[in-house]
C-alpha cells in the first residue's frame, strides 16, 4: 500500500517533537493522524478515515460477460489506535503495530435489468468485521 503523509509537529526549540499531526492519502481514501510520540523510539497514533463514495475503474473490476456490462462503487470509513517503534540507530525506520475499526461498503450494479420492464439489480456487499489488526513498517516521519 502506498501512501502519501504530509505532517507538522510543534516547535519546541529541538530536534523533537512530543506531538504531531498528520494528513494521509492511501487507496483507502484520506486519513487525518494525531501522535504523541513518548520517546525518541516510540510513538502512539490515533487515526481517522474515509473514502466518499467514488466509481471503481474498469481496470479493478472483474472481465465478466454479462449484456450492459455492470458498474461499482464503493465507500470506507474507519478509525484505529497505531505504535511505532523505531528499533535502529536511523530513526526514520519504524515497526508499525495497531488496531482499526471500520467499514468498507460496495455496490453492483448490472448495467441493464435481467427481466423486461425491471429496474437494474442492485447488490451491496458491506464488510464489517472488526476489529482488525495492522503490521507494517515505514520509512521517514522522525520525532
Amino acid at each position: 500500500m502506498l501512501a502519501i503523509s504530509p505532517s507538522f509537529a510543534q516547535d519546541a526549540g529541538d530536534d523533537f517533537a512530543d506531538y504531531g499531526v498528520g494528513l494521509a492519502i492511501s487507496p483507502f481514501g484520506p486519513s487525518l493522524n494525531l501522535t504523541y510520540n513518548v520517546d525518541a523510539k516510540n510513538s502512539i497514533s490515533a487515526g481517522f478515515g474515509f473514502s466518499p463514495e467514488v466509481d471503481a475503474p474498469d481496470a479493478l473490476l472483474p472481465d465478466w460477460d454479462t449484456p450492459g456490462g455492470f458498474s461499482a462503487t464503493g465507500t470506507s470509513s474507519w478509525m484505529g489506535i497505531f505504535w511505532r517503534h523505531r528499533p535502529l540507530e536511523n530513526d526514520n525506520f519504524g515497526v508499525n503495530l495497531g488496531m482499526a475499526a471500520g467499514q468498507i461498503e460496495n455496490t453492483l450494479t448490472a448495467g441493464i435489468p435481467f427481466h423486461e420492464g425491471e429496474d437494474p439489480h442492485t447488490y451491496q456487499v458491506s464488510y464489517t468485521e472488526n476489529p482488525v489488526m495492522y503490521f507494517g513498517l515505514s520509512y521517514g516521519l522522525r520525532p
